[in-house]
């Protein structure tokens, strides 16, 4: 499987050099555009803008909070990438699907109810956004607890050495979570 270089951003990261970065060789780039049913990033409008000056890859993501409801959620990230997701850019869309350490955005849902608001949050992005890659980032603890739908692009953390040079992730071995490919 070939690698290309990426990276997320959200309103921890400052500015960014992002001519820079894709003379560097940078491909793509994922801001983070909300969290729940009303929380958008500070920062979403300047990196999503700069990630787009700069011609990479652009994305989003949203971040779940699944004990508030699908439709809600993706009303929130639909709103605030709208006037970014223009057909043809090759705009990609992520649910961010990762349980905080204290549970609170799972709480009170099970397996299957996690499961169903995944599968019900990305049927709505794909609606509002045609054509556009619609995909889940993960971890292998929501992956073995049964959370994310078959069949859906994933996005697959592998952090083996905390902050490694490009190089050195693409020439480690590729990761097979739960035996799925990862896009």
């Amino acid at each position: 499987m070939a690698t290309s270089r990426g990276m997320d951003v959200s309103a921890y990261q400052g500015t960014q050099d992002w001519a820079g970065l894709k003379r560097d060789g940078l491909v793509f780039a994922f801001a983070k555009a909300s969290e729940g049913t009303g929380s958008r990033d500070s920062r979403f409008d300047a990196h999503i803008a700069g990630i787009i000056k700069a011609r990479l890859v652009p994305g989003a993501y949203h971040f779940a909070w699944p004990n508030q409801g699908a439709a809600g959620e993706a009303a929130n990230y639909i709103a605030a990438v709208r006037p970014y997701a223009k057909a043809g850019s090759g705009f990609t869309h992520w649910l961010d699907l990762e349980r905080y350490s204290d549970g609170r955005n799972y709480s009170g849902r099970t397996a299957a109810q996690i499961k169903a608001y995944a599968a019900a949050w990305i049927a709505a992005v794909q609606k509002a956004f045609p054509g556009q890659r619609v995909g889940i980032y993960t971890s292998a603890s929501d992956l073995t607890a049964g959370h994310v739908p078959d069949g859906v692009p994933l996005w697959y953390p592998a952090y083996p050495w905390g902050a490694a040079a490009y190089s050195q992730a693409e020439a480690a071995a590729q990761p097979r979570p739960s035996g799925r490919a990862v896009l």
